[in-house]
């Protein structure tokens, strides 16, 4: 598919935004080739027109970056789209992408750049869109650039490769492209080399006042804190100020380096030239004399309309330029709001562990002073209960253990009408005598201190299955339930797993229980021979568990519910409701 025909334009028509979209073309040379910081796919080229300046990108799979930087000086035709440039929602203006498709289309070389790029012609004019050269002594240097001193004035340069700096007070030669840059021209993606000649040693400093820096406006009034006049004369000259240092900290997003108080005027004081190791930045509260530089810095955003005035630095050039008038005082105020903040911290914190230990005395002893009484009632009611069982032994299960073999001897006589009744008479005595012991078990057991329930069937039923195996998830709070409660479930569950080992037959039983809103439900499962519900002997035939089991939920309105058919178990489903009496 053929691509359309680009429309040839200029700086001017790209900034305007009337070609978003479009397919153009722009004449012009590259002034800077470099990378993408937030996109290593993508590399950026500066291309200068006489007009103004495009930003254009293309995909490194397309143009690498070594295919560009060659272009360095070069006339070409740049072929792409215009699209939008934002960064985080704020726009910044147009820029082209270059052809993804027609890649052998997309750079066109109408003039080559020189093989020589010192050849290029002086430093004239900033808006000359080809490499230009300059001659001059390096009389400043900071992390990413260095200022050069040349018969028309001074420069800054930026060299392509940043670490790559001249020495301090050497002749050199610059090649590079230059931008007007407020007061002082900046010269970017520049070349130098050396000259020979000897070093030339620092610029005597002028001393200065701080309030020197501004002038009186149009009318001689002198500057104010509200409106401040720079003295644009002194921007480029080497001045030392006297002042107080007030912190050492890297400014945002800025050069290594510290702010001094010079009588109320704050000025940055630029490091990012010296080796971390070369030089000891002065501690705050010190009295120093910095010589260097003086810049004026100003906002120039694009979203500026004017020049916003940003503040005055100072450029060291040697260790030198900087003395040491007097070093900051041991007791600074800061340190003593810091001495004073650390004792007030501590008392604090010996208050509140104070309390806090007091705190968790009290609540200790509280808890130990509940454990002693919840022992004492224990220990209380199990000597109670073993005294009952005694005194149920000696007494109501020896007479009716006497009873029964009475019974049996009778059980021997002819009629069978005789036989019939005392044969019902031993299966009732049988019975009492079960829920005697029972009860005895009851009494002597700590079953019923159990704080899980779970625990507290396993033990209740274990000795009463012999060897049927028991599985039990009994998801009932120990908490929720009163002692009444408690004992009714279980001996509840004890009887129906007694039966189902006892009648059934059963070798595995399973209960589950569960509590909601007051009510207990719980089933016992087994897989045992099973019965026909319909048909099961009751009180009249000497079987009393299940009567005794609906007595005992008639207190707590509950109810029973039995599934079983000979030969596939039973399953009994229980439900009963905790009156507010009984719920803790």
């Amino acid at each position: 598919m053929a691509l359309l025909a680009a429309t040839l334009v200029n700086a001017k028509d790209v900034a305007s935004g009337d070609y978003v979209g479009q397919r153009v073309s722009i004449r012009g040379v590259v002034a800077a080739a470099v990378r993408d910081d937030l996109d290593d796919g993508f590399n950026w080229i500066l291309l200068k027109t006489p007009d103004g300046s495009v930003c254009a990108s293309t995909d490194n799979k397309i143009h690498t970056l070594d295919e560009l930087r060659p272009l360095l000086d070069a006339e070409v035709e740049l072929t792409g789209t215009v699209q939008r440039f934002s960064l985080w929602r704020k726009f910044l203006g147009y820029q082209m992408l270059f052809d993804s498709v027609a890649e052998g289309d997309s750079i066109k070389v109408i003039t080559p750049a020189p093989e020589d790029p010192f050849s290029a012609q002086p430093l004239t004019d900033a808006s000359y869109p080809h490499r230009q050269t300059a001659t001059g002594t390096v009389i400043a240097i900071t992390g990413d650039s260095f200022f050069l001193r040349h018969a028309d004035g001074l420069i800054r340069v930026r060299p392509v490769v940043s670490d790559d700096m001249p020495p301090l007070g050497g002749l050199v030669t610059v090649s590079g492209f230059a931008e007007q840059n407020q007061f002082i021209p900046l010269m970017i993606e520049a070349l130098w080399r050396s000259e020979p000649a000897k070093t030339t040693p620092p610029e005597p400093a002028t001393d200065i006042a701080a309030r020197n820096l501004f002038k009186s406006d149009a009318y001689g009034r002198a500057s104010s804190s509200a409106h401040r006049y720079v003295d644009t004369s002194i921007c480029g000259k080497t001045i030392r100020l006297v002042g107080r240092v007030e912190s050492d900290r890297r400014e945002a997003r800025g050069p290594e380096g510290f702010r001094l108080n010079c009588d109320g005027e704050s000025i940055f004081v630029d490091m990012s030239g010296f080796a971390p190791d070369a030089i000891n930045i002065p501690k705050p509260g010190a009295v120093i004399s910095a010589a260097g530089l003086c810049l004026a810095d100003f906002d120039t955003s694009r979203n500026t309309l004017f020049p916003r005035f940003l503040g005055f630095s100072i450029i060291p050039r040697t260790a030198d330029d900087l003395q040491i008038i007097r070093h900051a005082p041991f007791w600074t105020i800061a340190r003593l709001a810091l001495m004073l903040a650390l004792a007030i911290a501590i008392a604090i914190g010996f208050a509140i562990w104070s309390a806090a230990l007091k705190v968790v005395s009290t609540r200790r002893g509280r808890e130990l002073a509940r454990e002693q009484i919840h022992s004492a009632r224990a220990e209380l009611k199990v000597e109670e209960r073993t005294r009952l069982a005694v005194e149920l032994h000696d007494s109501i299960s020896q007479t009716l253990t006497g009873v029964a073999l009475q019974i049996d001897a009778a059980s021997g006589t002819d009629g069978d009408g005789a036989k019939t009744f005392l044969s019902t008479a031993r299966n009732m005595l049988a019975s009492c005598r079960q829920e005697l012991n029972g009860c005895l078990w009851d009494l002597r057991s700590r079953t019923f201190e159990e704080k899980d329930m779970t625990e507290a069937v396993q033990r209740t039923l274990t000795p009463h299955i012999g060897s049927a195996k028991l599985a039990v998830r009994f998801n009932v709070p120990r908490e929720k339930l009163s002692e009444g409660t408690a004992h009714a479930v279980l001996r509840i569950v004890r009887e129906l797993g007694t039966n189902a080992v006892k009648h059934g037959h059963a070798k595995n039983i399973k209960v589950a229980g569960e509590f909601h809103d007051d009510t207990i439900s719980f089933s016992v499962l087994d897989d045992g021979c099973g019965f026909d519900t319909s048909a099961a002997p009751g009180p009249a035939q000497g079987h009393f568990g299940l009567q005794g089991v609906r007595e005992r939920l008639n207190a707590f309105n509950g109810t029973i519910r039995c599934d079983s058919e000979p030969g596939c178990g039973a399953k009994f489903t229980v439900v009963l409701h905790t009156t507010p009496s009984e719920t803790k």
